[in-house]
């Protein structure tokens, strides 16, 4: 037995594909890293709002009573990691402090507040579930359909 498959329009299909890289090579000059950093932002609210339980590592280790009272007494009522806010502001929006590294084809999200480091120890302040991936990444996934549907590729 013999197949045979015959294409016509490879020139065109060939151009397309290249058409779709080229428009894919450079996240960071086609704007796709900021639209991911927004939804890092997201996740990371839910995060902080949800004392770590939306996360994978589950809920953040309590606060000690002590700690609790002492915290409360001076900086009122406020949730785990938010007694100065900073740590929260800085993965939640563009501070002095937030971390974004933007390259062609890779991305750095984070904070440069010298405590987060020991934090995350006890409190991972960066901890996303598969599904908040998928959640970060969607920009992506969606730039790359925009492109082979610009191509008529689909």
């Amino acid at each position: 037995m013999k197949l045979t498959i015959e294409t016509t329009g490879q020139p065109q299909l060939i151009r397309a594909l290249d058409n779709v890289e080229r428009g894919f090579t450079d996240l960071d000059q086609s704007g796709i890293w900021k639209k991911v950093q927004s939804e890092f932002f997201k996740v990371e609210k839910e995060l902080f709002d949800s004392e770590g339980a939306s996360g994978q590592s589950g809920a953040w280790e309590k606060l000690t009573d002590n700690y609790a009272k002492v915290k409360e007494r001076q900086f009122g009522k406020l949730p785990i990691l938010q007694r100065s806010k900073e740590l929260f502001k800085s993965l939640t929006s563009e501070t002095d402090n937030t971390i974004a590294d933007f390259k062609a084809d890779e991305s750095t999200f984070g904070t440069s507040l010298p405590y987060s480091g020991a934090v995350h120890k006890k409190r991972p302040a960066i901890s996303p579930t598969d599904d908040q991936i998928t959640q970060i990444c969607k920009p992506i996934q969606t730039e790359l359909q925009q492109l082979i549907e610009r191509e008529r590729l689909s």
